[in-house]
């Protein structure tokens, strides 16, 4: 089964000035494993950034729902908090979800 993994990369890029900047960026990719979800980083961030990169970091990521449009292609994560509250006005339990909502073109 696979599932998501929060990968940043580094890398330099030069800015309007001429001036040499270190770049941070995320990515979230769906796999089996770190091993995959390296390889597949890797992979993918070849084809965009001209150059060397380095992988800073691979970490799971729990993602409740995937909402999803046809042909979006914009990704917003959006981490939400559910308060259970008694009948004395008292918070019982709370709980957070992660939702993974794709919109726009």
């Amino acid at each position: 089964m696979a599932e998501m993994f929060e990968c940043k990369v580094s890398y330099n890029n030069e800015n309007e000035d001429g001036k040499i900047v270190k770049i941070k960026e995320e990515y979230l990719i769906d796999a089996v494993n770190f091993i995959e979800a390296e390889t597949r980083l890797t992979e993918k961030i070849s084809e965009i950034i001209p150059g060397e990169f380095q992988v800073e970091a691979i970490k799971r990521e729990k993602v409740s729902e995937i909402i999803k449009k046809d042909g979006a292609s914009t990704w917003f994560k959006n981490k939400v908090e559910f308060n259970y509250v008694d009948d004395n006005g008292e918070t019982k339990k709370s709980k957070v979800v992660i939702y993974l909502i794709v919109t726009g073109k």
